[in-house]
């Protein structure tokens, strides 16, 4: 959104990653990745950005980087890596709707 007119403007990935250097590939891939399958992971820079963001809180992002990358998860872990996803993905599309 534009500060000074109001107005509204869609920018692409390839914008962002040019002048924000959001990694912003790894950040849409990693939505596309657990849109598709819920026990997915998402990229360590998706982490950061969600918590810099104020999605995840210091509990949440601790947890997904300490099971990222593994394998084998409990049962429990995987249910709370999914509860975590489903809120990453409630977030986003709350603010992909109000923009």
């Amino acid at each position: 959104k534009n500060i000074k007119n109001n107005e509204h403007a869609l920018v692409g990935n390839c914008c962002i990653e040019k002048f924000l250097g959001l990694g912003s590939n790894k950040i849409f891939n990693s939505l596309k990745r657990i849109r598709k399958d819920i026990k997915k992971s998402v990229s360590k820079t998706f982490i950061d950005f969600s918590y810099d963001g104020g999605i995840l809180n210091d509990w949440e992002k601790d947890f997904y980087n300490d099971i990222w990358k593994k394998h084998k998860l409990s049962t429990k872990q995987m249910e709370k890596k999914m509860i975590i996803n489903r809120k990453i993905l409630r977030e986003y599309d709350k603010k992909s709707v109000a923009q």
